[in-house]
């Protein structure tokens, strides 16, 4: 796998399992590259925890990325190929399992605590974190491998793409912080 620095930040999908970040690091970059920020979960969510269908989806999808610069954070494989062939580079948050998982544990107790909303308005809640198949805890499990399997073969298949692993959350605020010292 090739581990560069993007050198076009044009057009950037950020990937990682739960926890690691994706979403906060997204908004970060886009802010910084003045782009628009699509976060795939705000798109496949709708109120209720109600799932937006594959052909909207997908829709939705294809029109966020038709513009001419964005930040695309999500690793939804229904609509990866639609968002690679368009991006100019992607940007894996690949961290230990520890950390983002101790990280989506903190996130998920505070948003079931305090009732914080994510996703169209959608809170997370502790019975269905903890102790449902639908447990996002749970899927991070399940995920993590995967991911860590699946990554490098699907950035092979997308030689031209420019692709940053960034292995730690300090790595991520040290990229973030050298784009706005040689902008």
């Amino acid at each position: 796998m090739r581990h560069i620095r993007p050198m076009n930040l044009d057009r950037v999908a950020v990937v990682g399992t739960s926890g690691a970040g994706k979403s906060t690091f997204a908004r970060r970059l886009a802010e910084q590259a003045d782009s628009a920020c699509v976060e795939l979960d705000s798109l496949f969510w709708n109120p209720g925890w109600r799932t937006t269908n594959a052909a909207e989806f997908s829709n939705l999808v294809a029109t966020a990325v038709s513009q001419k610069t964005w930040v695309v954070d999500g690793n939804y494989a229904s609509v990866r190929s639609l968002i690679w062939s368009r991006a100019s580079s992607v940007i894996w948050l690949n961290y230990p399992f520890h950390i983002s998982f101790g990280r989506l544990l903190r996130r998920t107790f505070r948003r079931g605590i305090s009732g914080e909303k994510c996703c169209n308005g959608n809170r997370e809640g502790l019975s269905k974190a903890l102790f449902s198949r639908d447990s996002v805890l749970l899927w991070a499990m399940t995920s993590h491998p995967t991911y860590k399997k699946e990554y490098p073969k699907e950035i092979e298949a997308y030689p031209r793409l420019d692709v940053i692993e960034i292995r730690h959350p300090r790595d991520a605020e040290r990229f973030l912080l050298s784009l706005k010292h040689t902008a």
